[in-house]
Formats: C-alpha cells, sequence, structure tokens
C-alpha cells in the first residue's frame, strides 16, 4: 500500500479493476504532502486514504495528470473531505466540462459511442460506465495548469509537459535540477499505455501518442515514476521500446490486411484472440481503431463503408 522511493516521496498502490492498481505519489513539502493522483472513486481508495490521515498524514494539496477515472476519482472527495485545493490542467478541465455537458443534456448520448463501436464492428459495449464516471468523477479545480507552465510539487517547481496520446490531457511532470519526472500513463515501465479512439473527433490518437514520445525522450531523470507498474530504471531505452512495439503492431495489422479486408473488431480478435469480452473489449478494440486511424493517416490503409460499417484494407 504504502512504500518509500526517497526521503521525500512515497508511493501508494490503490485496487483499480479486479487485479490491478494504480499509483498514487506523495511529495514531501513544508506545509505538508503534495498527492499526485488520487485514485480511483472506490470504497477501498477512499479506506487507504482515511487510514493514513488518520495515522498522522498532513496533506497540503493535490495534482492531477490526466482526466482518467483512476487517477482524479477522488479529487472531489479530497476537496469537500480533507478540504485541500485540486490543481488540474485547463485542457482536462475543459474536457471534462464538455463531457459532463454531454451526458447531462443528452440522456442518449451512451448510443454515440455505442454507435462507434458497431461501425467499427465491436460487440455491444455498455456504455454506461463511462457516462456514470463522466458525472460522478466531476469536479471543478481550484487551480490550473498549461502546457509548458511549472507546478509546485512538494516544494519543488515541475514543469508541465503536455504528452496527449493515452489521454487528450495527459501532462508529464519534470525538474531538471532533481532530475524527477512523474509519467502518468504516458510511459510505463512494464505495460504499453492503451492509446484510445473514442469518436471521430479524436483526430488521431497514436499520432499525438508518438510525437509525445518525441518530446519527452530526450530527457534524462535519475527517476521515473509511472502511474502503473514499476519504476522506469532506463528511460530512453523504454521510450524506444514503446515506439518500436507500436510500430511492430502497425506492420502486424498492415500485414493482416494485405490478406483481405477486415473490420477493425475482427483485426482485434485476430491479434488478442476472440475471447475478449467487457472492459478488455473495449480497450483492444479502441486501441485498434487509433491504429487503423494512424495507418489511414499514412496512407497504408484505406476504408470503404458497407453495411452500416467500415472494412478496412491496405493500400
Amino acid at each position: 500500500m504504502l512504500k518509500q522511493i526517497t526521503d521525500e516521496i512515497y508511493r501508494v498502490t490503490l485496487p483499480h479493476l479486479r487485479q490491478q492498481t494504480v499509483h498514487s505519489y506523495l511529495i514531501k513539502g513544508e506545509k505538508g504532502f503534495t498527492v499526485l493522483d488520487t485514485g480511483p472513486q472506490t470504497e477501498e481508495a477512499r479506506a487507504i486514504w482515511r487510514k493514513l490521515l488518520d495515522d498522522g498524514l498532513a496533506i497540503e494539496k493535490v495534482v492531477v495528470t490526466h482526466g482518467h477515472t483512476d487517477h482524479i476519482g477522488l479529487a472531489s472527495w479530497f476537496q469537500r473531505e480533507v478540504k485541500v485545493p485540486v490543481i488540474f490542467s485547463g485542457i482536462g478541465f475543459s474536457r471534462l466540462k464538455k463531457i459532463r455537458s454531454q451526458v447531462l443534456d443528452d440522456p442518449e448520448s451512451g448510443r454515440a459511442l455505442s454507435a462507434f463501436f458497431r461501425q467499427h464492428g465491436g460487440p455491444d459495449i455498455p456504455a454506461d460506465k463511462l457516462r456514470e464516471d463522466a458525472v460522478r468523477d466531476y469536479f471543478e479545480p481550484d487551480d490550473v495548469y498549461e502546457p509548458g507552465g511549472t507546478v509546485t510539487i512538494g516544494d519543488k517547481e515541475f514543469t508541465a509537459i503536455w504528452t496527449p496520446g493515452h489521454a487528450q490531457d495527459q501532462f508529464c511532470f519534470w525538474n531538471g535540477d532533481a532530475g524527477l519526472l512523474f509519467s502518468g500513463d504516458h510511459v510505463l515501465d512494464n505495460i504499453s499505455p492503451v492509446i484510445p479512439m473514442w469518436s471521430e473527433e479524436d483526430g488521431s490518437p497514436l499520432h499525438d501518442y508518438l510525437s509525445s514520445l518525441d518530446a519527452v525522450e530526450h530527457y534524462e531523470p535519475q527517476l521515473a515514476l509511472p502511474g502503473h507498474g514499476e519504476l522506469i530504471a532506463d528511460w530512453r531505452a523504454r521510450v524506444k521500446e514503446l515506439r518500436d512495439g507500436h510500430h511492430r503492431r502497425l506492420q502486424q495489422i498492415t500485414d493482416i490486411l494485405k490478406k483481405g479486408e477486415r473490420t477493425a473488431w475482427q483485426i482485434a480478435q485476430e491479434i488478442y484472440g476472440s475471447e475478449v469480452t467487457g472492459l478488455q473489449a473495449l480497450l483492444v478494440l479502441t486501441g485498434t481503431i487509433s491504429r487503423l486511424t494512424y495507418l489511414r493517416e499514412t496512407g497504408k490503409v484505406t476504408c470503404r463503408l458497407k453495411d452500416d460499417g467500415k472494412l478496412y484494407f491496405a493500400v
């Protein structure tokens, strides 16, 4: 649950989605600890934070890396119950407001998401959970940061590096003097972050992600702390590994389509197996759509409409 990383940094590991976990970080400052990411809005996560608070943990503020539910779920709880300010990106807050407004103004908004998946040959994936998270996780930050701006974490000033891809509002935080980098879900040590596409409005998330990898590759952190998994031992090697992995998967998809046209879901099943269901099915489908969009953008793949769905084929 709680692990000391350095004299000033502790890691809080919180349960999330069956056997999976997510990390929050505690960074010591003169006025108390900064919490970096809150964990999900679950009773298990709240119980862990309550125990730490009961044991005397003094929290000064919360800083959030991006707006996924496992990272912002308890933001409003920290504001309301712990009575500390929460700092979020302006990009993330704008996106949070937009999604919440769409859900509240249109009770049938989940249908558009389901229709998007069906257009790509996907199974009926309930969108209710995503809509529920959008409303439940909403909060109004006490302050916002912007790309290239500074954020105080503990007593150190960090540069906010905008790294869209895994999320449109994903940020990393870098302090060159200390050699510290908090990478959120942008770069993980033993996991390849999902690069999802939720609608045609998302543009090309994989293009954004690969560009974001380029933007941070030159850093040389002495300590790189991700939102999931283990600490990143060799930053540049891991960035290269992630980039190479995506290019191998892109080539695999191109080779599959050279054998004949497929829907995104058929490609996902061919790569990940036909037994994927539920959340896993959602993740592999959104990631496959993102890769197909990138391949279309680079001219290696195109598609045609058939029976209200998209069929992809190699150029």
